[in-house]
């Protein structure tokens, strides 16, 4: 049995690149690795090579009916771009450095729940998602990215059933 089964699909376009776009049947997001790749080439980032690839880098293969569709993670245009950082801390107060690791904490978070938001617009995904479920998701980006490498991206999913069953109430829910 195929995992990885695609169940919505749309496009958004990013510097003039119609990049393919697709929700999972467990509600992951993934961008079309070929249009990914043409995304990073016209911003001038070197693309992702085999030797760059790391967990969160490596393409996943995805199925619609008989086709494979090479895919990366909705978020790895942010991961790739936010390792680029050209800010430079020296000369900073103890006060200032945290103020600039929160803000970019907060960016990074926002940033990753944006690319997300536009890929269930585009898919028509935030019809049948959960009403709570960006919410949760920021906080899930804002502590995953406090605890870089402390929880594991087979967790992932675990840990954001988690944030939506202690931050949102029934009320909330609509239970």
């Amino acid at each position: 049995m195929n995992t990885n089964i695609i169940k919505h699909e749309g496009e958004i376009e990013i510097v003039g690149v119609k990049l393919p776009c697709y929700v999972l049947e467990d509600g992951t997001r993934v961008l079309s690795a070929s249009e990914t790749q043409e995304v990073l080439r016209r911003v001038g980032t070197n693309s992702i090579s085999k030797e760059k690839e790391t967990d969160s880098l490596k393409p996943i293969l995805c199925h619609k009916e008989n086709i494979v569709i090479n895919c990366y993670e909705s978020t790895v245009l942010i991961d790739i771009w936010g390792t680029q950082e050209t800010n430079s801390t020296k000369g900073q107060s103890p006060k200032q450095k945290l103020v600039e690791e929160q803000q970019e904490v907060l960016f990074f978070s926002f940033a990753k729940v944006g690319i997300t938001s536009l890929i269930d617009e585009a898919t028509g995904y935030q019809q049948e998602r959960r009403r709570e479920e960006m919410r949760a998701l920021t906080k899930a980006y804002i502590i995953s990215r406090r605890a870089t490498g402390l929880i594991s991206e087979s967790d992932k999913n675990d840990f954001f059933k988690y944030l939506v069953l202690r931050y949102y109430s029934k009320k909330e829910l609509g239970d």
